[in-house]
């Protein structure tokens, strides 16, 4: 019988079934219990960005079509249903890798019922098919992919993938080709909306195809042509799509500072970066987020990682031409790794996420082929001890998932707060300089800022000795300049909060000269001010507005000295161009909108545009927002709606109390609130002294900016 028929006849109801669905609700609550810990884990690093300094992104209404538009649409269900609210995100991100290891599991096990697997394997299928998913679904490398939230971009890419695999290899030899295709399509449209890596599929199903089904690349294209044309015919489709949106995008001004890396530099530093994901598939310690792995000049540096990535290549070339199972495991290995770890340099050298898919290769290598030896040994044992040697590796696997389980359960604990995944990037990688910034704003924000000043000084001590180092490669010189900088304006943040503004001058004025950021001059300016030099700040600020014409901060900065001066008008316009500049900045239309219902100036009061942007700020942040709460009190007085007012300053003045907030500055705005509350009562609308000024304004002088390298959009 041909694969093609014996594929047509699995399509009937067989006898494994009850036997598959038993398995399937063994790889899910495996899965579901090594990860039960993480629901309440906190959103960091990319998280932030996307979700909360970019709400729109997480919005129905505002969805539109992108190139990653089917998982940002996910996001938005998130938003929709739940707000803010963590565990939600975890949970959706959860079903998902629950979903991609059952696809899994019918991959390989479809894949193993072939004949030329079949005879030998017997009834070792089904089992160690199941095994083979739910040690990949519980390994502890999968979890920068599941409980890191915003790479749900690479789990949903990957669940697609799985997906288009397994319908279009339902779809050889069925009587139910046509729906099977369609369904595959599918996956493949929904993948490619997911992640820009769903493109190499075709690619790897035309390689199974030739491997497992047709014979030869040119069997498999005369007897499935249309099909492969179909698949190609979308993917063109998708590529000038992709082309035309990354064309209008504007680069990325951290990257062009951060890397300048040659692809053959990037290739070489793939060759140990690929080494170390496999042995990470082997033994996954230490794990990281974020490694800031440094480029390789020489082919001499990795010599030997070259040697055995060229091995491995040139064994799976010769596999798929052999037609070998191993030889397909290798194709997908690298085929799925191409576009991020081969000559196309991207910012970030090395992430654990990007082996999502390709840990599926090594694990089904590894797996499958021990139950091929040990059939082996069982065909050559008498009867009475053939089942001996599956049972025995059955039940190593098992011990082996079991294993993995835990460890991935006690990686989820460093995803348990910002600060403690920063501990946990900066103790694996020392070297990593934009997390180590990163744990000083971590450690800044909840207030130790002893040890914050203490672990800048570390960092601009480890900076200076290599600046002093005399390194001759430009990339890496220049990123140690951008870094010192970073970790200076971090210093002089640091020495604000402790009220040293003098000092603070002194350190912003070490980098603002300089500087090719306008943050650190807008720092300068906010130190200068806070330490009496009112005039030298704004000057600096309108210097640096006409510098950096599409600085938001600068704008923001002069918005707020025009209404410490009584220019309200002024201020407005510069409120108005900071939010043009920076649309998705919710703390500016919070601070225009508290402008535009307290204005002393009756003509430049509105309290219609005011609701309208309080509003926004408020559904934003999932109602949780003690400041977007007051604003929006001091709009719908400002409207004659005193008594939704006083509703919404009662919200106000609950999420004061409960919100990490400095002693003193809890004081000063609860004696505001309390005020507010009394006109709001009294029927009355709320005018503030300062101009529309309280003590919460988020980017006036009283809120120097840290800048985080490590917030960036998600690859």
């Amino acid at each position: 019988m041909s694969n093609c028929e014996g594929a047509e006849n699995r399509d009937r109801p067989s006898r494994h079934a009850v036997s598959a669905l038993t398995w399937g609700l063994i790889i899910a609550a495996a899965t579901v219990l090594a990860y039960s810990n993480s629901f309440d884990k906190s959103f960091l690093f990319d998280d932030l960005n996307i979700l909360m300094e970019y709400p729109p992104a997480c919005s129905v209404a505002a969805f539109e079509l992108n190139r990653r538009c089917v998982t940002s649409l996910t996001f938005a269900l998130n938003h929709a249903a739940g707000g803010f609210n963590v565990a939600g995100y975890h949970a959706v991100n959860l079903l998902i890798h629950v979903l991609a290891a059952l696809v899994l599991f019918g991959v390989v096990r479809r894949t193993l019922l072939l004949d030329r697997f079949r005879a030998r394997l017997a009834g070792w299928v089904t089992p160690l098919s199941a095994l083979t998913a739910c040690i990949w679904a519980v390994h502890p490398l999968q979890t920068q992919s599941v409980t890191y939230v915003c790479q749900r971009y690479e789990s949903m890419m990957g669940l697609c993938f799985l997906g288009f695999m397994y319908c279009s290899i339902r779809s050889f030899g069925s009587i139910r080709t046509v729906a099977w295709r369609a369904g595959a399509l599918a996956w493949f449209v929904l993948g490619l909306g997911s992640k820009e890596i769903m493109a190499v599929a075709p690619f790897v199903l035309l390689v199974y195809d030739q491997v497992f089904m047709s014979g030869s690349l040119k069997a498999t294209l005369r007897a499935r042509w249309k099909w492969y044309l179909a698949l190609g015919l979308v993917l063109a489709v998708y590529c000038w799509f992709l082309f035309r949106e990354i064309g209008r995008q504007a680069a990325d001004p951290v990257g062009a500072v951060l890397f300048l890396i040659s692809p053959w530099e990037y290739l070489l530093t793939q060759m140990e970066v690929i080494t170390h994901y496999l042995r990470l598939a082997f033994w996954p310690h230490p794990l990281c987020l974020d490694y800031a792995w440094p480029p390789v000049a020489r082919l001499g540096e990795v010599a030997w990682q070259a040697a055995f990535i060229g091995i491995l290549f040139a064994a799976t070339c010769v596999g798929v031409v052999r037609r070998r199972a191993a030889g397909f495991a290798g194709a997908w290995f690298f085929l799925i790794l191409a576009p991020t770890s081969s000559v196309l340099p991207l910012i970030d050298i090395a992430f654990e996420h990007r082996m999502y898919l390709p840990l599926a290769a090594v694990v089904v290598l590894v797996v499958a082929g021990g139950g091929w030896a040990m059939a082996s040994l069982a065909a050559s044992s008498v009867d009475s001890r053939r089942q001996a040697p599956g049972r025995a590796y059955c039940a190593f696997l098992a011990v082996v998932a079991i294993a993995c389980a835990f460890g991935t359960y006690a990686r989820n604990k460093t995803y348990a707060s910002v600060e403690v995944m920063w501990r946990d990037v900066v103790r694996a990688r020392p070297d990593n300089h934009r997390q180590h910034i990163s744990l000083v704003h971590a450690l800044l924000s909840s207030g130790q800022v002893e040890e914050a000043e203490t672990q800048t000084r570390d960092l601009l001590r480890r900076l200076d000795e290599e600046l002093a180092g005399g390194n001759s490669r430009a990339s890496l010189v220049q990123r140690a300049q951008y870094y010192y900088a970073a970790a200076v304006n971090a210093l002089g943040c640091i020495l604000m909060t402790r009220n040293n503004y003098n000092e603070a001058v002194e350190v912003f004025s070490r980098i603002s000269a300089s500087a090719s950021n306008p943050l650190y001059n807008c720092n300068l300016a906010t130190a200068m001010y806070k330490a009496g030099r009112t005039g030298e700040a704004r000057t600096l600020c309108e210097e640096t507005a006409r510098k950096w014409p599409t600085s938001a901060k600068a704008h923001a900065l002069l918005g707020y000295f025009a209404l410490v001066d009584g220019r309200e008008k002024d201020a407005v316009g510069h409120y108005r161009k900071a939010i043009e500049l920076s649309p998705d900045s919710m703390p500016l239309k919070l601070d225009l909108a508290r402008f535009l219902a307290c204005a002393s100036d009756r003509k430049l009061r509105d309290g219609k545009e005011a609701l309208r942007l309080a509003c926004e700020v408020d559904a934003a942040t999932g109602g949780s927002s003690f400041r977007a709460s007051e604003v929006l009190a001091a709009a719908w007085a400002e409207t004659g709606n005193a008594g939704v007012a006083v509703r919404a300053m009662e919200r106000a003045i609950a999420g004061l109390r409960s919100a990490d907030v400095a002693g003193d500055i809890r004081e000063s705005l609860m004696q505001e609130f309390e005020r507010q509350m009394d006109d709001y009562r009294n029927g009355h609308s709320f005018r503030n002294e300062k101009g529309g000024l309280n003590a919460g304004d988020s980017t006036g002088p009283g809120s120097p900016a840290m800048e985080l390298p490590s917030e960036r959009r998600t690859e």
